[in-house]
């Protein structure tokens, strides 16, 4: 073999590492310690999937239009957003349609709404109500029979005395029934406190906890606002560009509101019930847990056996008797091809040793063939 073979064969093993997969190999290592458990696993691998989706989602919804808007605490902003959207007549971006969508979504929340359609007469405002300092209510949507009050504590106002009661008896008071009571916080698990009310409100209680709609604008198990209302409108037919363009907007910013950690919350929370089922489920993420925390040690470890054993089965090395850490394949009589590594790292060692002296010319061309094989971490 002369020292173009040499070469070739070095040319060769540059290539290994390159072609095996580590994290294929860690995979394939995790894979067995659940092998009996697969069905398990996979279990898991829907909500994995979907915690994915929603992670590419947030990230999405850093950027809109309305990013500037936010260098200021805006409070009245997300009322008139909304306002704008249902309200058929707000130029280049209402549609009748889209009060349906509102209004069949809190029908699904609570069948009991009654799924009523607004007449041509509707009307739809902000900051309704008798007087400032009785409070007003953000968005009052009503025709000549019906209304829906929403409250908006997108922004995290906190709850005025009787607020809800008052906005009842503001609607009774002028001929109204009201459909639903819309309460919209930005996370799930917020709700009016009603058990606070003064007494001269007990009478508007039973209505208002029959038509209470608690609607946050993300919430990923359940009914939203993002999700139940903005994402069916966006996929309507009959949108324009302009319409598409300022629902997706508008759905990114809401999004980002929530955060990295509130938008996973709901499925992560389901997926520690799920590890928390029974014991196996627990030694199982445990088991997955300790192997994942310890992966680049184990990886370079896999990597190291899987070039090794591609060395002996496809070039023909063969083990150093005397350091099994040691492969070597001879390539004359005159030098032998090396190579070395220990599992304490994750240096691959590859060189040339001779019992004679080598003379400059060849030790030259030994060197150039080593250059595309640089040992590297």
């Amino acid at each position: 073999m002369d020292i173009h073979e040499c070469q070739a064969i070095l040319e060769l093993f540059g290539n290994l590492s390159f072609r095996t997969s580590p994290l294929s190999i860690f995979e394939n290592s995790l894979n067995h310690i659940v092998s009996e458990q697969g069905k398990l696993v996979l279990s898991y691998a829907e909500l994995s999937q979907k915690r994915d989706t929603i992670l590419k989602e947030y990230e999405n919804s850093k950027a809109t239009i309305f990013s500037s808007l936010f260098k200021f605490r805006l409070e009245n902003f997300h009322s008139e957003m909304l306002r704008k959207i249902l309200d058929k007549n707000t130029p280049e971006i209402g549609s009748a349609h889209y009060l349906q969508v509102f209004v069949k979504l809190l029908h699904k929340i609570n069948p009991k709404i009654k799924d009523h359609f607004f007449s041509d007469v509707v009307s739809i405002e902000c900051e309704v109500g008798k007087t400032k300092q009785d409070g007003r209510i953000d968005i009052f949507i009503q025709d000549s029979k019906y209304a829906i009050i929403i409250e908006n504590k997108i922004n995290g106002a906190p709850d005025q005395p009787n607020q809800l009661a008052r906005y009842l008896k503001y609607a009774k008071d002028n001929g109204k029934e009201v459909i639903a009571i819309v309460y919209l916080p930005l996370f799930k698990n917020t709700s009016p406190p009603i058990e606070g009310y003064a007494k001269e409100f007990d009478t508007y209680i039973p209505e208002i906890r029959e038509k209470l709609i608690i609607l946050p604008v993300i919430d990923n198990m359940h009914p939203d606002m993002v999700h139940g209302f903005l994402e069916p409108c966006l996929q309507f037919d009959g949108n324009n560009e302009r319409q598409t363009y300022i629902l997706s907007q508008y759905m990114k910013l809401l999004q980002s509101l929530k955060g990295e950690a509130k938008m996973t919350e709901d499925i992560d929370m389901e997926f520690l019930r799920e590890c928390y089922k029974n014991k196996k489920c627990i030694t199982i993420v445990e088991n997955i847990n300790d192997v994942w925390t310890k992966r680049e040690y184990l990886l370079g470890g896999l990597l190291r056996e899987t070039v090794r054993n591609r060395l002996i089965t496809e070039l023909g090395f063969v083990i150093d008797s005397e350091d099994e850490n040691g492969l070597y394949k001879q390539i004359n009589n005159k030098f032998i091809l090396c190579f070395y590594s220990t599992p304490d790292d994750n240096l691959f060692y590859i060189g040339f040793w001779s019992d004679s002296e080598i003379d400059e010319s060849l030790r030259k061309a030994l060197e150039k063939s080593l250059n595309p094989v640089t040992p590297e971490k």
